[in-house]
Formats: structure tokens, C-alpha cells, sequence
């Protein structure tokens, strides 16, 4: 949401499966950018969280990543990468 604007940019990730997924360890990542490593965050079926570029206060439905500048532009990739290293998701930013 809103790419190019730090206090408003959001990248919203959802659980589509069946199974609770524990986030501890997983990065997402701007290709070529920087990372956010997530903490110990528990993701149910059909639940999601927006990971904010800006500084903030954590929650169970927001994390804030405090990064100085906004993180995303138009044709950014985004990739979702478990704590094995595999990417498990992939989008650009349009």
C-alpha cells in the first residue's frame, strides 16, 4: 500500500493455508534492498499483518520496520523467504 511514501507504505502478508505458520526467522526482502527479519509472530488460516516501512509499535496485526526512507517504488520485487532460505512468495510492486 502507497509505495514511495514511508509514513504510509505497507506490505500486507496473509496465511492462505490450512495450518498455522510461525514467523520467527522469515525475512522479507526488497530485491537488492533491505530485509525485515521477523520475530516470533504466529500467522492463523486465513489471518494477516501489514509489515510498515515506518517506525511504530508492534502488534499481533502490524510490525514496523523503522526504516529512515520508504522502502518500495513501482516494479520493486518483494520476496517472502522462510528460515531454510527458500523463497516461498514473490510480487512486484505496482
Amino acid at each position: 500500500d502507497n509505495a514511495g511514501a514511508l509514513e504510509t507504505e505497507a506490505i500486507n502478508i496473509g496465511n492462505d493455508s490450512d495450518l498455522a505458520v510461525n514467523l520467527q526467522g522469515w525475512r522479507l526482502e526488497r530485491e537488492g534492498g533491505p530485509a525485515y527479519t521477523f520475530g516470533n509472530i504466529l500467522l492463523f488460516p486465513g489471518s494477516g499483518l501489514k509489515l510498515h516501512s515506518a517506525g511504530g509499535t508492534d502488534s499481533s496485526v502490524d510490525v514496523y520496520w523503522n526504516q529512515p526512507a520508504a522502502v518500495w517504488s513501482a516494479g520493486a520485487v518483494a520476496r517472502l523467504i522462510n528460515p531454510q532460505g527458500a523463497e516461498v512468495s514473490r510480487f512486484s510492486v505496482p
